[in-house]
């Protein structure tokens, strides 16, 4: 399971800055980081006029821009998406999901105040909160207080909290198959995902152009 880690604080605390100046040093070391950014007020990733802009308009539920290096997808949703869910439906091959955002979610937290900007934490150890990266001092037991003006040392406390001694052992363990049942994925032991991809794989395989399958996907609706 990729870990989550979540990027919290008022607006204009500095968070998309301090993501920005971390991830580097993480990348640097090898690790691969994906974001996700909440946007809460919505957000257009498409330009008025281009092709991709014409499908949507046209009435085109989900649209997909490719070049020889990257992929976009653009689609519509009902509703908020919970982090566990992009991760389980979007995110694959990286070692740790940075969010930015999400202050209201389970997972582990990192919240950003600045001393002109805010006098008071959103959040509180029992939000999951682990770390305050801030311009002044904070006195919060059991929270870690980081420099704001250091972001070397918020990529040295994710990678020990959430990386160290895992980037080896999370290739080991690429999930081999995954079940999702009502839009919501299911925790598969790994000699479960071994079964079902041996057993699927072994049926694909006898039918005609499911020979040597590297991935396969199947979709079941009652």
């Amino acid at each position: 399971m990729i870990p989550i880690v979540s990027i919290v604080g008022k607006s204009n605390s500095g968070k998309t800055t301090l993501i920005e100046k971390a991830i580097p040093f993480l990348v640097k070391k090898g690790y691969r980081i994906a974001t996700i950014k909440h946007c809460a007020h919505g957000f257009e990733m498409d330009k008025e006029g281009k092709d991709t802009w014409k499908h949507k308009k046209a009435g085109a539920k989900a649209i997909v821009a490719v070049s020889d290096n990257r992929l976009a997808l653009i689609t519509d949703i009902k509703g908020r998406y919970k982090l566990e869910e992009i991760r389980d439906r979007y995110i694959d091959a990286v070692d740790l999901i940075i969010a930015e955002g999400y202050k209201t979610e389970r997972y582990q937290k990192i919240e950003v105040i600045r001393g002109g900007n805010s006098k008071k934490l959103l959040c509180s150890k029992d939000d999951n909160l682990i770390a305050v990266v801030s311009d002044k001092k904070i006195r919060l037991k059991g929270v870690s207080l980081i420099d704001l003006n250091k972001p070397k040392d918020v990529a040295g406390f994710i990678e020990q909290r959430f990386l160290k001694n895992k980037k080896r052992s999370s290739k080991n363990r690429k999930e081999k198959a995954y079940l999702f049942v009502n839009g919501k994925k299911l925790i598969i032991k790994p000699f479960v995902q071994e079964w079902f991809a041996k057993s699927i794989k072994a049926m694909v395989s006898t039918l005609r152009g499911g020979e040597r399958p590297k991935r396969i996907d199947i979709s079941i609706k009652d």
